[in-house]
């Protein structure tokens, strides 16, 4: 209500058009709204790394093709290169699409990031970090990430054999 209100209000606030998104995708797990609603905050701001995040896992389940939503994820690296969460996403995709070589440099940038976390000034700066930017190890473990660098360094192995 008070997000849709944010925006009748300020139709250009992308943080509302965000957080909107946010709620109907893990609130009412409805892609094709949540769909909409990032299309619109991305022609507002074509580069917010939140959103073009955000558009990969709703693209994901929307039956998308990776290679349509790869470019949406590789956007929000470019924009917010010190996101583990991102880096750990892109690793994971470009693993699946044999580009064994970006997946490593990717899985290894979020591993090295986990070591300089950022310590958030409030409870807001907190949630972000934890669910949006990765930047938490209790959601993106350096364990899981070092599981799928192995994974990626193997897969990569075998292929030169």
């Amino acid at each position: 209500k008070y997000l849709l209100q944010a925006i009748q209000k300020d139709p250009n606030n992308v943080n509302a058009h965000f957080w909107l998104a946010k709620v109907y995708y893990h609130e009412f797990i409805d892609e094709k709204k949540t769909k909409q609603i990032l299309d619109e905050a991305l022609t507002l701001d074509p580069n917010r790394a939140d959103c073009l995040s955000l558009m990969t896992s709703v693209l994901i389940d929307l039956g998308r093709k990776p290679e349509e939503y790869v470019v949406y994820l590789e956007r929000a690296v470019e924009q917010e290169p010190d996101w583990v969460s991102t880096q750990h996403f892109l690793a994971s995709i470009l693993l699946k699409l044999g580009r064994f070589t970006e997946a490593e440099s990717h899985a290894k940038q979020a591993l090295s990031l986990l070591n300089s976390r950022r310590l958030p000034k409030d409870i807001i700066g907190e949630y972000y970090e934890s669910v949006v930017t990765g930047r938490s190890e209790s959601k993106y473990s350096k364990d899981r990430l070092e599981s799928l660098l192995k994974e990626i360094q193997s897969k990569k192995n075998n292929r030169s054999l």
